[in-house]
């Protein structure tokens, strides 16, 4: 990344660090040590993923192949090319975005629990129905 994001994390966590302090001060009387470190700061901004890859036998996020979605979680979370530009997509109800969309190839998903592991057919349909309209 090209910004100071571990400095801006670390900054982040100081200030609720002293937001704590002052409540603790207000509450009891007494003062907090706040310490904080950028490198536990940074491992904090990718708990998910440790989380996940420590919890789950080591094995690695598998990425939706369309559109750039995030590896935990569902369909039509991601980035889609319209017929004009592009548009964000972070929805989670592929039924009723099938009907604000005018996606007849969405209904076919009527299955919620599949939402997850169907994401790249689910993606796929509505990557193709919104590259031939507009963003608006």
């Amino acid at each position: 990344m090209s910004v100071a994001v571990a400095d801006v994390l670390a900054g982040a966590h100081v200030a609720q660090g002293i937001l704590a302090a002052l409540f603790q001060r207000f509450n009891s009387g007494e003062g907090a040590l706040v310490q904080v470190s950028m490198f536990e700061s940074i491992l904090d901004f990718q708990f998910e993923v440790l989380t996940c890859f420590y919890n789950d036998g080591n094995e690695l996020p598998v990425q939706s192949s369309i559109n750039n979605g995030h590896a935990y979680i569902a369909a039509p979370y991601g980035i889609y090319k319209t017929a004009n530009g592009y548009l964000a997509v972070a929805m989670g109800d592929i039924l009723v975005l099938a009907g604000l969309l005018h996606c007849p190839g969405l209904n076919r998903f009527q299955d919620r629990s599949e939402w997850f592991s169907k994401r790249d057919e689910i993606k796929n349909e509505l990557a193709i129905h919104l590259v031939k309209n507009k963003t608006e």
